[in-house]
Order: C-alpha cells, then structure tokens, then sequence
C-alpha cells in the first residue's frame, strides 16, 4: 500500500523536473550549465528555456578530433508537433562558428571491413525550416585555414524513406576566388545505395587578377566583356573590373553503385560540357567521360574516356561474385583527346615556352587487378599550323609500352639490386617523326625488350628552339639495342656551341664517336660491359681509345672484391691531329674507401710551343708567349728552339692511406736556357721520383728523389721526405707542423742558366757546389746545415761597365744564416780604356797589378738583415771604353731590410771618364715605370738608406770630352739620411784645356766645393787664351743652380779689349779698323749692295750646320755605333764656309768649326752635269765622287 503512493510521488517529481528544466529559463540555463561541464566545455549568456526558445551567448565543446565554440546560438521549436510524430525545428542557427580540427592522439579503429552505412529508423519525421549560419572560421591545430564559409541557409526534412535539402545560400572564399552556391538534394532511400538527385547552380568570380579562374590572364585574346546572353557575366563584370565571373550547372543522378553526372558551364567567353559516369564505391570510380571545352578564341579541346572490360564471362563471374552486386573492376581504359588551335604555353601559365597546338590523339592503358598501369598503347598526330616556341610543329608520335606492376615495392635485403620492374620495362615500339622548325627528331624501333632495336636520327642545330636558354645544337645518330639485361651502343653525334664558327677550347664544336655493350645481372649483381671505340675531338684536341676497356661496377660488392673496375687499355691524345701523347691504363678499381690505380705514359713530348698552346688554351698567363724585342744573331738558335720527351709512370693504391710509386724521366732532348744568346743546358739526365709508404692508419711518408745532370753545367741530387695525411675521399694533404727534411747536393758547372732569373742586364757565371740539408720545424721554421763553394766566379753588368771575373767562393749555411766566409774577385783588365794616360799606367805601372776584390759578412735568410764588408784593393771596378775607375778602399753594409747602412772610404788609384758619353747616356726619370706586356706593377717598398762614404780621387783621375782634357783631385764625404743627400769637400782640376769656338782654352783654376746640398756645390772655375800680350778668358762663379759668368784679363782691360782678346787674338786697333771692318760687314748684310767679302775676290761667305768634313752623300760619316747618345745638336756642329771658284768647275774651300779647332780644305772639280770629285785635307782628310738628281713633283694642268 506504502510504495504505490511512493512511485506516485516519484513520477511526479521526476515530471516537475524535466518541467522545470525545458519550460522555465532557470531550469534549462541550469541544466545546459551542468551538462557542457561535465563534458569540460563552457557556456554564457544562456537565455530562454528549450519550450519557449533558447538563446545561447556563447558555447565551447571539447571534442575528439575537434574543437567547437559557438556564438549566438539560437533554437525555435514547436514541440507539440511531437505529439503528431513530427519533430518541427522553425530555427537552428549560429551567428559565428569556429571550428578547429586536429589530430586525435588516439588511434581511430579501422571500420572499413563494417557494412556499409544506413539510416537507422527514426520515430518521428523531422522538418527544419531554417538552418543558418553568418560565418564558419575552420581552422586546424590553431592555424587558420586558407577558406572561409558564409551566410549558410537551408532546410532539411527526412522521412522514413526519403530525406531532402534545400540550400538556400552558401558562400565559400578564399584569397582569389569567391563561390555562391544554390542547390537540392534528394535522397529517394536512406540505406545503400542512397539512391538520390542532386541539383547545384555555382557562380564563380575572382577576386584579383591572377586568380585560377581568370582565364584571360593566361589567354590575352580571351575577351573581357561578353555577350549579353550570359546576364551573370555581364552583371559581375559592370561591377568590378577586374572580376572573372564562371557559372556552372551541376547534376548527378543514381546511386553509390551506378551513377550519371553532367556539367555544364559558361563565363568569359568558354563553354564547358562534361558528361561522365561513375562508379563511387570501385576502386577507380570513372567509368567513362566526354568533355567538350571551347574558348573564345575559336580553339577547343574535346576528349573521351571509357573502360572496355578484357571479356564479358570476366565480367560475369565478377558480377556474381561481389557481395553487393558492384560492377566488375574495369581493366582496360581507352579514350580520344583533340584539340583545335589550342595556346598551350597561355594555358600553362608560362611555364612552358609559346605553344600553339592541333593534335588527334587515342590511348590505351591497360590495368591489373590492383589498378596500377601495366601498359601503354598512344598515338598522336599534329595538325597543320601547330607551333612550338613560335616554329612550326608538324609530325607523329606513336608508343606502345609494356611497364611493371611494382616500381615501389618494399625491397627485401636478399632482392635484386635493381628496383623492381626495371627489368621488366619495354618500349616495343617508339616512333617519332617530328619537325620543328629546320630540326628534325626521328626514331624507329623499341627499347627494353631482349630484341629490341630503336635507330636514333637527330638534327637539331640549335637546342633554343626546343627550350628557350639551351645552348648550341646537337646532331646525333646510331642505334641502341637490348634491354637491361643485355644491350648495345653505337652512337656518333656532334654538339656545336652557339658560335659554330669558333676554333677556340671550350667554344668549338665536340664530337663524340661510341661503341660500346653490356648488361646488367650476374653474381654478384651488378653491370659488366666493355667499349669498344670511344673517340673526342674538340678544338685542336683530340683523344681516342686504342683498345677496348672492360668496365664493371658491382654495388653491393664488400671487401676484398671491388665495386668498380676498368681494365688495361691505350688512350691516344692529339693536338692539331699529331699524336701528342699515348696513355697505356693497367688497370684501376675502387670500392667504398679504397682504390689502386697502376699505368704509364710512355712517351710525351714538352716544348715551348707545347706550353704556349697550353697556356692559351687554358688562359695561364706564366705559359703564354711573351713578344718582346731583341736582335736575331744569324745562326744563333732560338730560345724556343727545344723540345724534351718524357715518361710517366705510376702505381698507386689507397685503403685508409695512400701507397705506390710515381716516375717522371726524361728519355730524349734538352732546354735552350734563354738569354742575349741563348744556348742549350744539355741535359743528360732527369728523373723524379715519388714513393709513398704507409706509416699509420690515415698516414704515408712522401719519399722524393730528384735527379739532374748536364754535360757542361754540373748535377743536382735532392731528396726530400715529409708526411701525408689522407682525408676520407682518399685525397691528400700536407700537416705544416709535421717535420719536413730536404737535402740538396749540387754541383753547377756553370752559372749561365741564373739569367732566367735575373734578366739580360746582369750575367753570372761559374762553377758552385752546395751540400745543405734542411729540416723543419713545427712552429714552421727551418734548420738549416751545410757548405757552399764556388770557383772561377764572374759577375758581369756590361752596361754598367762591371766585371768581376775568376772569383772563389767559401760559405756555410747554418739554421737560418748564410755566412760568407770569403768571396773573392782578383783585378782582372778586360776593356782598354781609350785615354791614352790612364791606358799606360795601367799597362805599365806595376802598383796596378794584383788588385782584388773581397766579400766577407752574414746574412739572415728569413729576416732579411745581416752584414756585408767590401774590401777593393786596386780593383777595376768600372772597366769599359768610356770609362775606367780603379779604386782602393772598404765599404760596410748593415741592413735589417728595408734599412740599409752604408759606409766606408775609397780612393781612386786611377780614373776616366769621357763626358761625351756620359752626357748621351738616356735615363728614364724615377716616376717613370716600364712595365712589359701582360705584367703588373710591383709595390715597390722604399728602401731606408743612409750612407757615409768618403771618396779620395787620388792622383790620376781625368775627365775629357766636350772640349774639355784635365785631372780632377780632392776628396770629399757623401751623406744621406732620410733620403737628403750631402756632400763635404772639394774638388779642383790639376792643369788641361777646354776647346771651343776655335780656340784652346787653358784652365788656370778650377775648384768645386762641396758644403751641404750636393745638388749646389761652389763654382771657381778660370780659363785663359794664353800666348798672347793680354791674357784673356771667362770665370765662372757662384753654384751650381745659379753660376755667374764674367770676363777676365791679364793684365786688366776693358770689356770690349778682352772681347777682342778673346775672340781676335789682339786688341782693336788705334785708328777704329776693326770696328770698320765691322761696320762694312754689317752694312754689307743690311743694304743691297756687293757683300763686303767681294772686294776681297772671295765668292762666298756662309754659315752651316753639319759634319766639317761631311760630303753631300745619304750615308752617314760613322756606319757604326760607338754611344748610347744621339749625337751633338745643330748648334754644335755649325762652321764658316769660305770658297773661291777657280775657274770653270774648280771651287776651293775652307771650312772652320765654331764649338771646336777642327778646320777643312777642300778642293771639288765638276766632271759633267751633276758628278763632282772632292778631296778634303785638314782635321778629316778623304776624297769623294758625288752625283747629284733633283726629282721635282709634277704639278696638275689647270684649265681656266
């Protein structure tokens, strides 16, 4: 009795709740509050109750895989109609969505195997009148997704056999594009097969320029505007500019198992219809397919695909045996694709070059049970007027293929190395026959299978009109034969750069001549083969194969056998088609971290032609040919006139490091050593020789023995050992800290060959021997020990006037020191000097024999200091026909580069110096650089000098020249610091004449003092005309810069007396004669009367420049050069001419030189019309017979 009024109460309270909660505002805000946190979400804003009407602010749900957050939620139902069956939704929307997906942490169970979906069977209909949304934010793992989803409408009823949707509205963006979409669907069943219809209108507009849609971006002739049947387009179109509106039409028909869609479409100017039929639920889902594309530039694009099954009873028993009565799985897919003027390269956005193309093409691709593509039948034809980078196109293509079922397929550890079905490709037949422009491919045949056989026939002269930017053309013709497993190569071909012409290396045209076959398999696996004839020429050059090379490569070989091999063969290499060199290869072979290499080249020949064309061709400036000027001595043999043949040989091997041996010697010739004459070195001998040794696991010691002799010029034997690190490539290099020990025993026979070192302008010579060994240290310094010894020593500076012959060497190397213990030059007189004192008392005098020169000090090789003591003892140190200097003294030199001290004291025992010469010597100032061709210009670093030297020219010093014979004595102190140059002392002349204008001069005084600044000495300098009552001359005071000139007398006159004195040889007479004489002279030159000379029966009176004794001849008076300078100017060679005619044809002269006291009597007689004989007497005598012809130019007739 008690629990009847128990569930009584029960259910009603239990009623009262569920009341409270849907129909009162804080039941329902309680019990949404309660459920969203149970499962860890969040709610706000809650208003309304579910009867009446709910309003949600906002609402945040945690869900597998995704994460939902609503805004403004709203629903609107009518719940009464449940008691009808029929749930009523008015409203269901969402203001705002977010949606954010993300990857589940845990694993999803596979539901594939489960039964297909189906509808489980409601209570009650549902209608919803209005589903909406203002936007849908979908992002994923926080990153915002690049689509955005708004102003979403639409309705929805389902019933318990159908189900129906309406899409009102739907708007989807992205960046560029933006899409309405208008629809229905219908579901006639909801179970599989969901048989349905589905209706969709899409207008689609880009948004910018560049947008996939905008077709006249990638077509210019598409038009902007279009016709007014198509009312969308031209509506979007008047609003933005730049808009690219599409409308497409879309219907499906059917179900999962069978089903028809059909597309059609329109927009700037295209038309697109497409029909197709499906198979969903199939593996490949297209049963079959047309398209018909047209564009408004008139081009088109048409297509059909349709899969044919192998046989009807395949079909059947497949049929019978699906579970779901599906379709049998198609096998073969056939299909047709033509187009019509069809811009391609527009189409392709420009990733291709411009291509404008017509074409009929079928295809057939055949599919095994898994749908993986296991052959290829295509065949495709151009039409007239198809272009390819703006070239016509016109040929055909046609491939039948045979390709493998697994080319991804896991490979197991024991599988062949090959990836699966490599071996199983076959191109049975690959014809192609195209033309474009003047080039032509074409191909015949197959590849891949064992008979196969495809012959190659390519003329393609310039490779840019394929592909824009590729370079020069390519001819190609030959065959190729077989498969993986077994196949042949017989190739010929020529690749010519851009400039055909060209001859230059790297720029003229290679080609290329192959023979060669293999395969790949066996045991081990790998690929086995040989070439038979391999040829390259290129240039000038050229290589070609002698023999045939075995070539083998074994990937999956480990230790001991190797990967790669090749055999012994004979490489010939030519230059200008002569054999230059014959490589015979022994064999070499590697594996991963070891390999060995063993050859020899016989014979090959180096000469200087053989540099300079090495040199140009690889553009190393230090072997091309310098031109530089010279004199050609006839019969003297060029410095290029060599030539040396070598040999080569070596055997190497690398297994963590290096070992072996390499070999270089000279079998045959010699080296011309250049120089003014050049001559040869010959050579004897010449062997390098390099041996490695393995000292460690990554280490080898280098042994290097160099070997050298010459008949004349003595023999070097070196050697030198170090260590060689290997680096995990199996190169080599050098550690700096290792020790490094050389040893070097010359013996040089003579020194000549240092001229290609030190240039023409100085000669060495003599015989030096050197034992020295060095080791280095780790810090990168050497020690050094040994001797050095030299005899019959010359040290020779022609232009200079140097020569130091006969001298002995003695000096020791210790660590970084060179010690000269004594380098010694005894007097030795090779040039006569040509003034006559100087010449006896060297001949006769015995103070000027036994004369010597000493060298004594040390010197730092690395820090370029050290001491040097001179020691002259009668020495010639200047020996030439201009000059002569033998001096006595010794000269000090410390130097700590680039400072250098000098000092010392030196006196002249004897001297001469010819001040022609020297005068006419040319010197280039100091700012002037020479630099040949193809040198740079060295920073030169100013040396820090300082000098203190004393100079004595002793008792027989003499200058003559320019007019000029006499003795200079005195001393004086040279000084330079910080690059000023001084000088204290004097200098005056002892006795002598200067001769000029014709008369003799004799110097009463003359003194140069020195007292600071070298460049102004104090000038006191006196030269009288002597012999006569009245002794008169000039004197020259004051300096150097500024001397001052006057005339002077003994005894004392006047100006115009000493003038007279001078010039006349006697003063002017009582009575004014001279001053008459000279007045009549000067009247004679002024008026037009008969010259003065006349009254004296002489018929000419006259200046002249020229030789005194020259005649009128086109060869000069010297044949021969005996200076440096260009001779005397005009002024220096003027004289008076005074000539008399004797009688018919017979003239007497008498020529006097102004600058000198040359005078000339000359008698010539006339022999006939313009031949004269002349006899000269006096400071030049000789006889002469002279022709004379004047050539006149013919001048052009004139013509009024």
């Amino acid at each position: 009795m008690v629990a009847g009024p128990l569930i009584v109460m029960l259910v009603f309270v239990l009623v009262a709740f569920l009341m409270w909660v849907l129909v009162t505002a804080p039941g329902t805000r309680w019990a949404l509050t309660t459920a969203v946190e149970a499962m860890e979400g969040e709610v706000r804003g809650v208003q309304g109750s579910v009867w009446n009407g709910l309003k949600v602010e906002d609402l945040s749900l945690e869900l597998p895989g995704v994460a939902l957050r609503l805004e403004q939620l709203e629903l609107q139902a009518d719940w009464r109609r449940l008691l009808d069956r029929q749930l009523h939704v008015r409203t269901l929307s969402v203001d705002t969505a977010w949606v954010d997906l993300y990857s589940a942490s845990e694993a999803t169970e596979d539901t594939s195997a489960e039964k297909p979906f189906s509808m489980p069977e409601l209570p009650v209909g549902v209608r919803v009148d209005n589903i909406a949304f203002a936007e849908l934010v979908l992002t994923q793992d926080g990153r915002p997704l690049p689509v955005t989803l708004q102003d979403f409408a639409s309705g929805l009823a389902l019933g318990p056999e159908h189900g129906q949707l309406w899409l009102r509205s739907l708007s989807v963006a992205t960046d560029s594009v933006a899409a309405k979409v208008e629809g229905e669907a219908n579901l006639q069943a909801l179970r599989h097969p969901w048989p349905g219809e589905i209706d969709l209108d899409v207008t689609i507009n880009g948004l910018r320029p560049g947008a996939p849609v905008c077709f006249h971006q990638m077509l210019p002739s598409l038009p902007v505007a279009q016709s007014q049947q198509d009312m969308i387009t031209g509506l979007l179109a008047g609003v933005a500019a730049d808009a690219c509106p599409l409308q497409l039409l879309a219907q499906a028909r059917g179900s999962l198992e069978s089903a028809s869609l059909s597309l059609q479409g329109g927009g700037q100017g295209m038309a697109l219809d497409l029909h197709a039929g499906l198979a969903p639920l199939a593996g490949m889902p297209l049963r079959q397919a047309d398209i018909s594309l047209g564009l408004p530039d008139g081009s088109s694009l048409t297509g059909t695909a349709a899969w044919k099954e192998e046989s009807a009873s395949r079909a059947e028993s497949a049929q019978a045996a699906a579970s779901a009565s599906a379709a049998a799985e198609p096998s073969v897919l056939t299909g047709e694709l033509a187009a019509r003027k069809l811009d391609v390269g527009q189409l392709a956005g420009g990733s291709i070059p411009p291509a404008v193309l017509g074409f009929d093409s079928r295809f057939q691709l055949q599919l095994d049970a898994a749908q993986v593509v296991r052959g290829v039948d295509f065949a495709l034809q151009f039409h007239e007027g198809s272009q390819w980078n703006e070239l016509p196109l016109s040929g055909q293509i046609a491939l039948i293929a045979d390709l493998p079922g697994a080319w991804g397929a896991t490979v197991a550890p024991t599988a062949p190395m090959l990836p699966p079905g490599v071996a199983q490709l076959a191109v049975h037949r690959l014809d192609l026959d195209l033309t474009l422009g003047e080039n032509r491919i074409h191909t015949e045949g197959g590849l891949g299978a064992a008979d196969s056989q495809l012959a190659l026939a390519v003329q393609a002269a310039r490779l840019a009109d394929f592909w824009p930017g590729l370079p020069g053309g390519v001819r190609l013709e030959g065959n190729v034969a077989g498969g993986v497993a077994r196949h042949e190569v017989d190739l010929q071909g020529r690749y010519t750069q851009d400039n055909a012409a060209s001859q230059e290396l790297g720029k003229a045209p290679v080609a290329l001549t192959l023979k060669a076959d293999g395969g790949w398999g066996g045991q081990p696996e790998g690929w086995r083969g040989r070439i038979s004839t391999l040829a390259i020429e290129h240039a000038h050059l050229g290589a070609r194969l002698g023999s045939p090379l075995e070539l083998s490569y074994i990937p999956g070989a480990v230790a001991p056998a190797w990967q790669w091999a090749a055999g012994a063969a004979q490489l010939q290499f030519s230059v200008n088609q002569r054999p230059m060199l014959a490589l015979r290869h022994g064999v070499s072979r590697g594996g991963a971290g070891r390999w060995e290499t063993q050859g020899s080249i016989e014979r090959f020949v180096v000469s200087p032609q053989v540099l300079q064309q090495i040199g140009a061709d690889f553009d190393i400036a230090a072997l091309q040919k310098n031109e530089r000027g010279g004199v050609k001595v006839r019969g003297a043999r060029s410095a290029d006139d060599w030539e040396m043949a070598l040999g080569l040989d070596w055997n190497l091997a690398f297994d963590g490091a290096h070992q072996g041996k390499v070999s270089l010697r000279r079998l045959s010739g010699d080296i011309m050593v250049p120089g003014d004459t050049p001559f040869p070195l010959e050579l004897e001998a010449l062997q390098l020789d390099l041996a490695l040794a393995r000292t460690a696991a990554a280490t080898s010691r280098l042994n290097a023995a160099l070997a050298l002799s010459t008949r004349k010029m003595g023999q070097i034997n070196a050697k030198a050992t170090t260590l060689v690190h290997a680096t995990p490539g199996g190169g080599a290099t050098l550690n700096p800290a290792d020790i490094k020990s050389v040893t070097v025993d010359a013996a040089v026979a003579d020194l000549g060959w240092t001229s290609l070192l030190l240039g023409d302008a100085v000669e060495l010579g003599g015989a030096v021997q050197a034992q020295v060994k060095l080791d280095s240290r780790p810090d990168g310094s050497w020690a050094t020990a040994g001797v050095i010894n030299g005899q019959a020593l010359r040290v020779v500076m022609i232009d200079q006037g140097v020569r130091l012959l006969d001298g002995t060497l003695s000096a020791r190397v210790e660590n970084d020191r060179l010690l000269l213990e004594r380098l010694e030059f005894p007097a030795r007189l090779r040039a006569e000097p040509k003034e006559w004192r100087t010449s006896e008392w060297v001949n006769t005098n015995p103070d000027a024999k036994g004369g010597a020169l000493v060298v004594t000090g040390e010197w730092n090789l690395f820090e370029s200091n050290g001491a040097v003591d001179v020691s002259l003892h009668r020495f010639p140190i200047l020996q030439r026909a201009d000059r002569y200097a033998m001096m006595t003294g010794n000269i000090h030199l410390d130097a700590a580069l680039p400072d250098v001290a000098i000092t010392g004291k030196l006196t002249a025992d004897a001297g001469w110096f010819d001040l022609d010469m020297l005068g006419g010597i040319p010197t280039v100032d100091s700012d002037v650089v020479v630099i040949r061709p193809g040198e740079e210009q060295e920073v030169s670093v100013p040396l820090g000098i300082t000098l203190d030297l004393e100079v004595d020219l002793g008792p027989r010093f003499y200058l003559t020249g320019y007019g000029l014979n006499s003795g200079l004595v005195g001393n004086m102190r040279v000084l330079m610091k910080e690059g000023k140059l001084t000088g204290m002392g004097a200098l005056r002349t002892r006795g002598g004449a200067i001769e000029a204008y014709g008369q003799r001069l004799q110097l009463r005084r003359g003194a140069i003092t020195f007292q600071g600044d070298i460049t102004r000495p104090v000038l006191d300098i006196e030269a009288l005309r002597t012999g006569l009552a009245v002794e008169a001359g000039v004197r020259v005071a004051g300096t150097a810069r500024s001397p001052r000139i006057e005339l002077v007398s003994y005894p004392a006159v006047s100006e115009i007396e000493k003038l007279s004195w001078l010039l006349l040889g006697h003063g002017p007479n009582d009575s004014g004669g001279d001053m008459a004489l000279l007045f009549s002279v000067g009247s004679s030159f002024l008026s037009d009367g008969e010259p003065f000379y006349r009254r004296f029966g002489i018929d000419e009176v006259s200046m002249r420049s020229g030789e005194l004794g020259s005649v009128a001849s086109v060869l000069p008076v010297e044949s021969v050069v005996s200076g440096l300078d260009t001779g005397t100017s005009d002024i220096e060679r003027r004289f008076v001419n005074v000539s008399k005619r004797l009688s018919n044809g017979v003239t007497l002269s008498i020529r006097q030189a102004l600058s000198d006291t040359g005078t000339v009597a000359r008698a010539s007689y006339r022999l006939g019309r313009g031949l004269t004989a002349e006899a000269s007497m006096g400071t030049i005598n000789g006889l002469a017979l002279v022709y004379r012809w004047f050539s006149r130019e013919r001048r052009p007739e004139t013509r009024e």
